[in-house]
């Protein structure tokens, strides 16, 4: 089952619940059914209830702390990303021109407002999300991202119609109810337990993942398109990288993920300008990877993943049963 990721503009945090349809997606989050999150701009854009609203979704986050429209206050904050920034571009295509930083007077408060939209919609497009919610008109005109930007109403029809072709029912109740029996690992939108994806021949997993104590730990080796390797996450410690590059970038804490020895809520490995492997949690207490990129020796693909979507070639896939789905807690 795909769990679609679903970010909101300030103007859709429902903080006096007065937002019915949005009332609705929340059920569909606290089900386990989709994703509700907020960009790190929402950290300085919410005030008062609206900011304690954004408080119970998790934040997507952008590659850089970014001072774009004062010097003292960050309007965005780092971490993991899938792909590059693309706010200029994004603030001209919506705007109709480049945007002008520090901006003071007459003019400021507006110049802060179309920045801190354009920050928006560009974190959801560095974090790889389904739909930006949002009533802003002008902000749904934006056609070079490869999300939806919509209103919430349009949103939930949209996911009624896909739960009810894909699951047979869009009742919450039920949806849950079918949600809480799948196994606790979900590859693009392939339920499983615990995994090892390996090449025949090769010493060593190209992706595993072991459930220990109810936490799904996540094993990989990542390499180049010449197969010479990035990044190793092994049993055996901390990570391994090369000089070729590569990265690893991750939100650190509590959590029923491991990326080898450090609990995370969400991760994104991470070279050439994009995410070769990325996994983040979801209620209630999930584990999807939603982005791979992993290559053999010779670094042909062997496994990839894009939103929904899972490819496997060339690799053995093995999955370990287990007696019953773990709790996971969040």
């Amino acid at each position: 089952m795909y769990i679609h990721r679903i970010a909101i503009d300030t103007n859709r945090l429902n903080a006096r619940g007065s937002l019915p349809e949005m009332t609705e997606l929340e059920r569909l989050h606290s089900a386990g059914a989709i994703e509700l999150v907020c960009t790190s701009t929402m950290i300085t854009d919410a005030k008062g209830p609206w900011a304690t609203k954004a408080k119970q979704y998790d934040q997507i986050y952008s590659d850089c702390m970014g001072y774009f429209t004062n010097l003292k206050l960050p309007d965005t904050q780092p971490g993991p990303v899938l792909r590059e920034s693309r706010f200029f571009e994004i603030y001209k295509n919506v705007f109709g021109k480049q945007p002008e930083l520090h901006v003071s007077g007459s003019q400021a408060k507006y110049s802060m407002t179309s920045i801190r939209d354009a920050l928006h919609i560009d974190q959801c497009w560095q974090n790889m999300v389904d739909y930006f919610l949002t009533n802003e008109s002008c902000l749904q005109g934006c056609g070079i991202v490869d999300f939806k930007i919509c209103d919430a109403a349009e949103c939930l029809a949209d996911l009624k119609g896909f739960f009810q072709g894909s699951v047979g029912t869009a009742d919450v109740d039920k949806l849950s109810a079918k949600i809480s029996a799948l196994p606790p690992v979900i590859l693009g939108s392939n339920t499983v337990g615990a995994f090892e994806v390996a090449i025949p021949d090769d010493e060593g997993a190209l992706l595993r993942v072991e459930i220990q104590g109810g936490v799904a730990v996540v094993y990989a080796t990542v390499r180049d398109k010449g197969g010479a390797i990035l990044v190793q996450i092994t049993s055996d410690g901390d990570y391994v990288f090369s000089p070729k590059g590569g990265s690893v970038n991750l939100i650190a804490g509590p959590s029923p993920m491991r990326l080898g020895p450090k609990h995370c809520k969400s991760f994104a490995v991470n070279a050439g300008g994009r995410a070769l492997l990325a996994g983040r949690v979801v209620n209630p207490g999930r584990v999807v990877i939603f982005e791979a990129l992993l290559r053999d020796r010779d670094g042909s693909d062997v496994l990839a993943i894009h939103r929904h979507l899972l490819e496997i070639g060339g690799c053995d896939f093995r999955i370990f049963p287990i007696e019953a789905p773990p709790d996971l807690p969040l």
